[in-house]
């Protein structure tokens, strides 16, 4: 797990990077901050981190002037700013730069960059995943792995069918597939459907019978999946 602080003196900007960040499972926001000052006497009296995402015009103390104060407790410091005059500081101090506004693609390939250099400081998988509901943009809901039985994909979003009900995400399956890499108990059986091999209960030639009793079907060219997976029987 990496974990990352957020730093920015504009409430808006940091739920962005919040919602971002949620959307990452190997991406632990252990806190936001709203004050330079306040983050500098936070931040050089803990541990160190793997990142940090810093906004750079802020009241108080500039963000490029924080960072020079910082960047021994910290891997990676990452400029957010709306503005390109700073990428030259992103390059002196040797920082990354995400440019505002920013899409989440562009905020995924430059995390998967980050990360795919370096190995985290803190090595326990995370437990669960958030996500929300397709309409509600608001409201964050968190589904734990373990809990998980498959998934389903349902045009532009997904299902996900668990030990304790079922809840729609707005995302689609090939999005939150990626936010269950990490963990090797899911398998892709169909174009549609994404299973955890700790909740079959038969396994079938072109069909699966999951604990729940529900009936998954099998695609032709997922077969081989499962005869090399260490599926229960």
């Amino acid at each position: 797990m990496f974990t990352c602080y957020a730093i920015d003196d504009e409430q808006p900007a940091l739920e962005i990077l919040k919602d971002y960040i949620g959307y990452k499972p190997n991406l632990s926001l252990l806190r936001t901050f709203d004050s330079p000052l306040i983050a500098q006497d936070f931040i050089v009296k803990n541990e160190v981190v793997d990142i940090i995402f810093l906004d750079v015009e802020m009241p108080e103390m500039n963000g490029v002037e924080l960072a020079k104060l910082i960047k021994h407790k910290t891997r990676k410091i990452v400029f957010v700013t709306a503005h390109t005059r700073y990428a030259y500081n992103s390059i002196e101090l040797e920082t990354d730069f995400l440019l505002k506004p920013f899409a989440f693609a562009r905020f995924n390939n430059l995390i998967d960059k980050i990360l795919g250099a370096v190995s985290p400081l803190t090595k326990s998988k995370s437990d669960s995943f958030l996500i929300k509901k397709p309409g509600d943009r608001t409201t964050k809901h968190y589904v734990k792995f373990k809990d998980i039985i498959y998934l389903e994909s349902k045009l532009r979003h997904t299902k996900i069918k668990t030990v304790k009900g079922e809840i729609m995400s707005d995302q689609p399956l090939s999005k939150t597939k990626q936010l269950i890499n990490e963990h090797d108990c899911f398998l892709q059986v169909h174009r549609s459907f994404i299973i955890s091999a700790n909740y079959i209960r038969v396994l079938g030639h072109n069909i699966l019978i999951m604990d729940n009793d529900e009936i998954i079907p099998v695609g032709r060219s997922y077969r081989s999946i499962l005869d090399k997976s260490d599926t229960k029987s």
